[in-house]
């Protein structure tokens, strides 16, 4: 069976032990799988990972040549140095306006997480930003999953609020040519009836004098 697993996280490399309880029978042989390339024949071995990862460790007992006994434990070294992660972006916005989100992931580790989005309404994305653009006003969700090899690290939600455009205009209306042009136009007129006017005006006072 499995001894009981002790493991210790570090930045850059993980250690891991088995230890057991009661002494090994002196029958038995053992073959250790450590998911990473490595190998071992001890009854208890120490090991050492170089990067964190998820890894599948194989435990193969043998007596007398003939193998009695094979267990399988999956090793997570990924999960214990995600410190926090999430959405950046804004929670609010407006129809048609194109928003923009980001992972943020605090790690104590580089990690090698691939990210997957999805919004309510139905868009999804691979990648560490995701681009959405409301079609309609309302409420919305974001869902950002960050996995290893398909499994499932963190997962994260966020609410969105999508309201109407603001299409009121409270500037003046720029004018028209054609109204520039008519307004123009009915100036002359009446100046030229003035001036026309004063001619007359004038014509008669001098036929009046003579």
């Amino acid at each position: 069976m499995f001894k009981q697993l002790r493991k210790i996280v570090v930045p850059v490399f993980v250690l891991l032990s088995w230890h057991g309880s009661a002494i090994a029978n002196a029958t038995e042989q053992y073959f250790w799988d450590f998911g990473d390339g490595n190998y071992s024949h001890e009854a208890q071995p120490l090991h050492q990972y170089q990067k964190p990862g998820i890894y599948q460790v194989r435990k193969l007992t043998y007596q007398n040549g003939k193998q009695v006994a094979e267990q399988l434990k999956m090793v997570d070294l990924i999960t214990p140095n995600v410190l926090a992660m999430n959405i950046l972006g804004p929670d609010t916005g407006t129809v048609q306006q194109h928003l923009t989100y980001q992972v943020d992931l605090d790690a104590k580790a580089e990690l090698d997480l691939q990210y997957y989005w999805l919004s309510s309404s139905g868009e999804s994305h691979q990648g560490r930003q995701f681009a959405f653009t409301p079609q309609q006003a309302g409420s919305y969700q974001i869902t950002l999953q960050a996995k290893f090899d398909q499994t499932l690290i963190s997962e994260q939600n966020m609410q969105i609020t999508i309201t109407e455009q603001d299409d009121s205009d409270n500037t003046a209306e720029p004018n028209n040519p054609e109204d520039d042009a008519d307004g123009g136009g009915s100036l002359y007129f009446v100046l030229f009836l003035c001036l026309f006017a004063v001619i007359l005006r004038k014509t008669s006072f001098n036929k009046f004098t003579q």
